[in-house]
C-alpha cells in the first residue's frame, strides 16, 4: 500500500509522524507532502519528504507568488524564498483559474490565506504520485485541497481529527473533506454524526500524536532539566507554550511579558517560553532577561513533565501537559477562544483574564481544594496510545 501524507507544521507533524513509522513498520511506502514549516520539522527528525515546490513549475506561478510573498514570507524559519513562492503562487495561481485574478486576489484580500483551496495542484500531485490512500490532518488549504482532490479522484482518505474540531467543523462535516473521520473522543464523534456524517465512517481511535505521551506520563523529569536549563532546584516552573494569534500578534508577546513580571515579583517561580515555530521569526523575538527558552529541538514532552504550572492560551499542547497529568491554566483571552474547549472536566483552569494570571498560578501550586478537584479530572481523561496502528490498521482495511 501506497500512503500520500500531507500536513503542515507544529502538532500536525506530532500526528503523522507515529502514523508514518507505523505505516513503514508494517511495509506500507509512504509519501510525506510537507507544507510550510512541516519541511524543517520533517528534517530535523530525518523524515524523507517532498515539498509543494517539488511539483510545482516556478516560473508559471510566479508573478502570483510576488504578490503575497513580502506580507508571507519570513527569513529563519527553514523555508526558501523560492518554496514560499512556490506554495503562494499555486495557491492564488489555482483560485485564479477558478474566479479570475480580480475576484481571487478580492478573496485572498477579504479571507487571507484561507482563501485558498488548490485542489486541482493536489489532483496533479496524486495523479503523480498514484497512492492508494490520502491521509491529513484538519488545516485548511492544501491539507483540505488534499482531501478534496482525493474525494474527486476517488482515492479512499482520512482525516485524523486532532482534538476540538470546532473552527474547522464546517468544512470537516463534508463528505468530500475525508472519507473517513479519525477521532479522539465519542463526544466528537457523536457531534459529526448530528451533522449528518455517514456514523460508519467516523472512528474513535485517540490522537496519534498523543501515543508518545505513554512513558512520560509518570516519568520525573524535574531534577534532569532544572540541571540542563540551570534552573535552581527550589524553583517551581511555570512553562508557557505560546502559539499564533493572527487577529492579535502582538498577543503572546505581551502575554509573555506579563508572566515574566509575575514571576519575577515571585522569587520562587521561574518562567520557561516555548515558541511556536510558526508564531514568528524565533531570531526577532525577544526572551525576557532572567527567563528560560525552550528551543524547538528540545523534547517537549521532557520539558512538560518537568513543569509545575503549564499555560497556555489554545494550543493542543495545553491538552498534551493535561494528558501527562501537570496542573494546567488556560488563558482564555485569545480572539480564538471559542475554537477550543478546554473545561474543569479535562482538568484545566480557566482564567478569562491576563490579570489573573498570578492568582490562577498559585492556586495550582497550592495544593487547595480546587488544585485537588482538577487533579482528579485528570486521573479520569482517555488512556493514551495506540492510535498509530487503529488509523493503520484502517487504511488496510479500505485499501484491501
Amino acid at each position: 500500500m501506497k500512503v500520500l501524507v500531507a500536513c503542515y507544521g507544529g502538532g500536525h507533524v506530532s500526528m503523522c509522524v507515529p502514523l508514518i513509522e507505523a505505516l513503514k513498520a508494517r511495509g506500507h511506502d509512504v509519501v510525506v507532502l510537507a507544507l510550510t514549516v512541516a519541511g524543517p520539522a520533517f528534517e530535523r527528525l530525518g523524515i524523507a519528504h517532498r515539498r509543494p515546490i517539488d511539483f510545482v513549475d516556478l516560473e508559471r506561478v510566479r508573478r502570483y507568488g510576488e504578490r503575497l510573498i513580502g506580507r508571507h514570507h519570513t527569513d529563519g524559519k527553514g523555508l526558501s524564498r523560492d518554496e514560499s513562492l512556490a506554495y503562494l503562487g499555486v495557491s492564488l495561481q489555482n483560485l485564479s483559474a477558478e474566479i479570475g485574478d480580480e475576484a481571487a486576489w478580492a478573496a485572498y484580500e477579504n479571507a487571507g490565506l484561507n482563501a485558498f483551496c488548490p485542489t486541482e495542484f493536489m489532483k496533479d500531485v496524486l495523479h503523480r504520485e498514484a497512492p492508494d490512500a490520502v491521509v491529513a490532518t484538519t488545516s485548511p488549504r492544501m491539507e483540505k485541497a488534499a482531501m478534496r482532490a482525493a474525494h474527486a479522484l476517488d482515492i479512499p482518505s482520512v482525516c485524523m481529527v486532532d482534538l476540538f474540531a470546532l473552527i474547522e467543523f464546517d468544512w470537516l462535516k463534508r463528505a468530500d473533506n475525508g472519507r473517513y473521520l479519525t477521532l479522539p473522543s465519542d463526544k466528537l464523534r457523536q457531534r459529526f454524526e448530528a451533522a449528518g456524517r455517514d456514523p460508519e465512517k467516523l472512528i474513535v481511535t485517540g490522537n496519534p500524536g498523543f501515543d508518545t505521551l505513554g512513558p512520560f506520563r509518570n516519568m520525573d523529569t524535574g531534577a534532569a532539566y532544572r540541571a540542563q536549563k540551570g534552573i535552581a532546584p527550589e524553583k517551581r516552573i511555570i512553562f508557557f507554550a505560546e502559539q499564533p494569534e493572527p487577529q492579535d500578534p502582538d498577543l503572546p508577546r505581551r502575554v509573555r511579558k506579563h508572566l515574566h513580571e509575575v514571576c519575577r515579583a515571585n522569587s520562587g517561580w521561574q518562567l520557561v517560553v516555548r515558541l511556536h515555530p510558526a508564531s514568528s521569526d524565533p531570531a526577532k523575538e525577544i526572551i525576557p532577561e532572567g527567563a528560560v527558552q525552550s528551543h524547538g529541538t528540545e523534547s517537549l514532552h521532557e520539558a512538560l513533565r518537568a513543569a509545575d504550572v503549564v499555560i497556555t492560551l489554545t494550543s493542543t499542547v495545553g491538552m498534551e501537559a493535561l494528558l501527562l497529568d501537570r496542573p494546567t491554566m488556560i488563558l482564555a483571552i485569545s480572539p480564538y477562544q471559542h475554537f477550543v474547549d478546554y473545561s474543569a472536566e479535562d482538568g484545566a483552569l480557566i482564567v478569562p483574564a491576563l490579570e489573573g494570571a498570578e492568582a490562577g498560578i498559585a492556586a495550582l501550586l497550592s495544593g487547595g481544594a480546587e488544585a485537588q478537584e482538577l487533579a482528579a479530572a485528570r486521573a479520569r481523561l482517555p488512556e493514551i496510545g495506540g492510535a498509530a496502528e487503529r488509523i493503520t490498521q484502517l487504511l488496510e482495511r479500505i485499501t484491501a
